[in-house]
């Protein structure tokens, strides 16, 4: 470890522990899962509508926490200038928060605010990253939703390919619905160079995550919180280095975990595998990155030297990922 990596790592574990949060803010960190339709900041949003909204409920369902957004924020991010005012501040929010890599889902279906012009929508998001986090390394994902044909899906993967925009595939949605269908869209997007992600165990038993690593050769899987269930494909998960995308806040208000200090990044981690701390929803959680790490030390679920090496995973490991 070179000097000025020493000197990062003991400004990193100070401020932690000193509870000093500027100064983690003005460290550099990396968020690899968020939903940029529900990702920018709640209280930024809040002030741009001059609107206030509720403490976020604990959900006990996915659709719970949907009827809540539904309630709360979609009326003000049903049209272009609701959107285009959630893309730029999501952005916004990377520099101001220093997260210099980040993974943002672009959805396809986006593109009708822009006359469905795939092109035009594109060159827009790359105008905000160029315009409003220069010192970002922004690495989009490209959205599956489990029930979309795999047919349709292979050939928007297809079409959007001559752009070379994603970077990263991830499947969502009801884990119940399987994986395996999906087999002949990541061979695609293998072969176009993009990390392998998946939602898979968040609310399913280690079985489905078992599925989505044999039918989608996954290089990260998301949240895969049932993977403590399995010592055998923890040891897998570990030797093959797999990573974990972890999102606390997500998973605690989801009831998926019982409380901050309980999460089960701390098994994963203490079993070798390779895990990043990543905000999933802020603009729903009211989460950002740098609370997603004082909230784990705080509540003792990582020593501050376990998330420096959080950290540095999603700096650094998750960009030998990278195929293209």
């Amino acid at each position: 470890m070179d000097s000025e990596t020493k000197e990062l790592k003991k400004e990193f574990i100070t401020a932690l522990e000193n509870n000093d949060r500027k100064k983690f803010n003005s460290l550099p960190k990396s968020d690899l899962h968020i939903h940029s339709t529900r990702g920018c900041n709640r209280n930024v949003f809040e002030n741009i509508y001059n609107c206030s909204f509720p403490k976020v409920p604990k959900f006990k369902t996915l659709q719970e926490m949907d009827d809540w957004y539904n309630q709360y924020i979609d009326s003000y991010a049903k049209d272009y200038s609701g959107y285009t005012i959630r893309m730029r501040e999501l952005i916004k929010g990377f520099d101001k928060e220093t997260v210099t890599v980040a993974a943002p889902i672009y959805c396809l279906k986006m593109a009708k605010y822009f006359d469905y012009n795939i092109e035009d929508y594109l060159n827009y998001l790359k105008a905000l990253f160029e315009k409003y986090a220069p010192n970002t390394l922004i690495l989009p994902e490209f959205e599956v939703c489990r029930g979309e044909d795999p047919d349709e899906v292979l050939r928007k993967l297809e079409e959007v390919e001559k752009y070379n925009f994603y970077k990263s595939i991830d499947l969502r949605g009801d884990e119940t619905l399987g994986t395996k269908q999906y087999s002949e869209v990541y061979k695609k997007a293998k072969d176009m160079g993009l990390v392998l992600k998946a939602h898979t165990g968040e609310f399913t038993p280690v079985s489905n995550i078992d599925e989505a690593l044999e039918y989608l050769d996954l290089d990260c899987i998301t949240h895969g919180l049932s993977l403590t269930e399995s010592k055998e494909l923890m040891k897998y998960v570990r030797d093959n280095e797999i990573m974990v995308n972890c999102c606390p806040s997500s998973n605690y208000l989801l009831s998926r975990v019982d409380s901050y200090e309980k999460h089960p990044i701390r098994e994963f981690m203490r079993n070798g595998i390779i895990c990043t701390i990543n905000t999933d929803d802020e603009l729903i959680f009211n989460n950002t990155i740098n609370d997603e790490y004082f909230n784990l030390f705080n509540n003792k679920c990582l020593t501050s030297e376990e998330l420096y090496e959080v950290n540095q995973n999603g700096l650094t490991k998750y960009l030998s990922k990278r195929r293209r």
